[in-house]
């Protein structure tokens, strides 16, 4: 992360004036740093239920399973209510 947000500082820094690519959006669309935030969101959320999927595929015994896909469920429940 730290590394694309030096990148994006570089860019800008370097970028002529007036060239608008970075800095220029039509009103309607959201800020580059909000759609830069909403994809890095959805990223983590899907590494995270990648993740929790795959610890069900090996908690050996039924009631874990069940125990832990009633906690996974939560969770998705949650992140989609409030995202």
């Amino acid at each position: 992360m730290g590394d694309l947000v030096r990148a994006l500082s570089r860019a800008l820094q370097n970028a002529p004036s007036g060239d608008g690519f970075f800095c220029q959006l039509p009103k309607e669309t959201l800020d580059i740093r909000d759609r830069i935030a909403s994809y890095l969101d959805t990223a983590l959320l899907e590494s995270v239920v990648a993740s929790d999927i795959c610890a069900l595929s090996l908690c050996g015994a039924f009631d874990r399973l069940f125990d832990m896909f009633t906690q996974f469920m939560c969770q998705v429940v949650t992140a989609v209510s409030t995202g």
